[in-house]
């Protein structure tokens, strides 16, 4: 893995292909290769488990179907502008995905009440819905489909839940490639995708890692005008949403 990134380091290369072998008793430890690789090199790195997708996408057979896992980070954006790169090249079906924690988002947009812990209220669900959408239409000029899941489990997991539904040929992620510690505080979404995906994954390495901003950074006070009724109280989460 580590000559594999010094190659993949050249100025020319633009993508590292590696193939998925299997899963060794060793590698729950330490990984595999693919997966070790694509944690350090500084290019896309795709790990193909079917090539069957690829070819008939390549000789225009078939759309290539992708699945685009997002969480509002500046590694995120990345990959989908890595994704747009791709509709050049061929036609392409695309989903992006995102998972969030009810609790946190609810607590976000200031929604208070009783609600189930493994789904959004209502409010929330449009909420992020409308976030989602206008993030990935802004990147990928209005291309592709979304979905807004809630979970309490693992993201990772439900991702790879939802391209699988998706019957997705290709999984894309973006990786902050951390290692050692920040590993452990900062669980990685890529790894587990990567790790657990049945479909062929590609890594997407960011340079600089930022938060997206998710509405006006010059927004510091919100006005929300309600008569108390239910339509105008519904706009209360959107002030919130706003400066949050």
């Amino acid at each position: 893995d580590v000559e594999l990134a010094q190659m993949a380091s050249r100025p020319d290369v633009r993508l590292l292909v590696v193939g998925a072998l299997g899963r060794q008793t060793a590698e729950w430890l330490l990984g595999s290769v693919a997966e070790r690789a694509a944690l350090c090199a500084p290019v896309p790195t795709l790990v193909v488990r079917s090539a069957a997708p690829f070819d008939e996408w390549a000789r225009g057979k078939a759309r290539l179907k992708i699945f685009v896992a997002f969480d509002f980070t500046g590694t995120a954006e990345t990959a989908l502008r890595w994704v747009k790169g791709i509709l050049a090249a061929g036609p392409c079906e695309i989903v992006v995905g995102y998972v969030d924690w009810p609790l946190d988002e609810a607590g976000r947009l200031g929604i208070t009440g009783q609600f189930l812990r493994s789904h959004n209220p209502p409010q929330v669900q449009q909420i992020l819905e409308r976030e989602v959408s206008e993030r990935v239409s802004a990147l990928l000029g209005g291309v592709g489909g979304t979905r807004v899941e809630p979970s309490i489990g693992r993201a990772d997991s439900r991702l790879v839940e939802m391209a699988r539904e998706e019957q997705s040929d290709l999984v894309v992620a973006g990786t902050h490639q951390r290692h050692g510690l920040g590993r452990v505080a900062h669980p990685s979404i890529s790894r587990g995708v990567l790790r657990y995906a049945p479909m062929s994954v590609v890594c997407i390495p960011a340079a600089r890692v930022e938060t997206i901003e998710r509405q006006s950074a010059l927004l510091q006070r919100v006005l929300a005008a309600t008569d108390l009724s239910e339509h105008g109280s519904s706009a209360i989460p959107y002030a919130y949403g706003a400066i949050s």
